[in-house]
This record gives structure tokens, sequence and C-alpha cells, in this order.
């Protein structure tokens, strides 16, 4: 492509080893970073382009390689003043363990239309599994009598024991073939749900379920602070307790025996290598194969 302010210049490719002109052999490139363009000179590309009558030499290497010209100029990297990042803000907030309850509101408007009241309906259908205003309303029926049916579903009361010791629920799941223990635990496994209780029942076969006095235990336990593990004692005294050997020309053959100490009045080495029990030499005729060292705080 030709300079288009040479628009009236012919160029003929030129041969091997012919002689150009600087001036005829250049050519224009619009720049895509400066408007005013990017002359090149694609013949002289090494010694620039003057303009001045001076010949240069063309000699042809390689037939399949074309010339490239990278025209793009490097452009600065705008560094933005922006305070440091802080990964705090990507932070996920933690979830409330609070347990929480949305009755189906048009279960509860149906209830409601009968004449039960809001509390009532509320703790009908949280015993239901929030199903349907049908279930919801033979369950009131049944648990008419109950002495806390009006007051407010008290969820933190549900989760902790309060309702999942229902003797009568209980008697249900009794008379389903489990036991009274099984029966609590599944409860308070299902904050009291006698269908979800079933399906635990089902998914814990081998589960003997809670006692009475199993609600005292982890109590008891942690009355007093558990006493930690090892001592910082100093200074801090290790006998050589036992040794592991190899016997054998390298680790890929042979095989491993092992020498303990034998406390006592005397205290002696045992030698176990498999069935051969037999009482040891000098440690220092152990230690020439010694492997494995294990040492006892004294």
């Amino acid at each position: 492509m030709a300079c288009p302010h040479l628009e009236s210049l012919t160029l003929r490719p030129p041969t091997a080893a012919q002689s150009v002109y600087r001036e005829d052999c250049t050519q224009c490139f619009d720049s895509i970073d400066d408007p005013a363009g990017l002359d090149v000179c694609l013949q002289c590309f090494n010694g620039g382009c003057a303009g001045e009558r001076n010949h240069a030499s063309l000699h042809r290497a390689l037939w399949s390689h074309p010339l490239v010209l990278n025209i793009r100029r490097s452009r600065k990297v705008v560094v933005r003043d922006e305070p440091p990042f802080k990964m705090s803000k990507l932070a996920i907030a933690a979830e409330s363990r609070a347990p929480s309850f949305e009755p189906n509101a048009e279960a509860v408007v149906q209830l409601e239309a009968m004449g039960f009241p809001r509390n009532r309906c509320e703790k009908a259908l949280h015993a239901t599994g929030n199903a349907s205003a049908d279930s919801a309303m033979e369950w009131l029926f049944a648990h008419m009598e109950d002495p806390d049916i009006d007051a407010p579903l008290d969820l933190g009361g549900a989760a902790a024991g309060g309702d999942t010791a229902d003797p009568e629920k209980i008697d249900m799941l009794g008379a389903m073939g489990f036991g009274a223990p099984q029966a609590k635990k599944a409860l308070r496994e299902t904050a009291g749900d006698v269908e979800r209780a079933v399906e635990w029942l089902f998914s814990h076969p081998d589960d003997q379920g809670a006692f009475d006095d199993e609600a005292a235990a982890p109590a008891a336990e942690s009355a007093g602070p558990a006493e930690p593990a090892g001592s910082a004692a100093v200074p801090a005294n290790f006998q050589l307790q036992s040794i592991v050997c190899h016997k054998g020309t390298s680790i890929h053959a042979g095989h491993y025996v092992a020498f303990i100490r034998q406390a006592g009045d005397h205290p002696s080495w045992v030698l176990f290598n498999d069935e051969k029990v037999v009482e040891a030499g000098e440690v220092e005729e152990m230690r020439k194969s010694a492997y494995v060292y294990f040492f006892k705080r004294v």
C-alpha cells in the first residue's frame, strides 16, 4: 500500500540485490494511538528513513517469513488512587441459629375463618409440618384440651425439648413399635415433629435412644475444666523405650524387628522378631541397625 501523498509514484517490487531509494520505499500507516500517523520505511526499517537520495540494498533471505511490524505504541498504565481493598467487605454475616417459622398464610386465613384463634392456627401448622389447613384442623380437634393450646408458639422451647417430650407423641410412636427412649430422642432431634421423628427413627435403626440420665451426663462432664494433656515442666527428661530396626541389605529387602525395654528391678531389652521373643544384647549393637526410636518422658 503506497503512501497517499505519493499517488503519482509507481512502485515496482524490487528484486534481490537491487538498489532502491529510501523515500521510494516509504509507506504510511494510520496509527491507532497518534492521529498524525506513523511513517514506516519497510525497506530501511533498521536504519530509519531520512528522505535523502541515498541507496539501500535489498536482500531476500527468507521467502516464507513476512515482515511484521507492531504499530501499536506502548500505553502508560493508569494507576488510580484508590484506598486499599478490604476483604472484610466480602465477609458473609453469620446466620442466626434462632429457629424461625413462617406459617402458611393461606392456611391461616382458612383456619381463622373457621373460628380458630391465631395462636392455635400457628401451633397446628407448625405441628403438622405447615402442610395444609385440613391437617392443621385435625390436629386442633385432637388437642383442644391442651393447657397451653392458646399460648403463643415458642420455637425456642420446642427446640430445647419442651414439646419434644409430649407423652401423647411418645405414645403415638410407641404404637408403631418404637421404645420410649427412641421416641424421646427422635422427637428431640426433630423439634417435636412426629412425621419427621418417624423418618429419623427409620434412618437410625441402631440408635438406642435417650434415657433420663443422659441429660445430666454432659453437665457433669463439663463441670470442671479438662486438664491439658502433656506437661510443660522443665527440664524435660526422656528415656529410650523401644527401637525398631531393619534387618536386610537394603530398604527393599529384609524385615523389621523391635527391641523394647522391660521395666523392673533389672531393666533389660527384649527382641521381638515375628514369633521369636528373646532377651537382647547390648543396646549399642541395636543402634547400628536402628530405624525408629521411641522415647518416654520420665
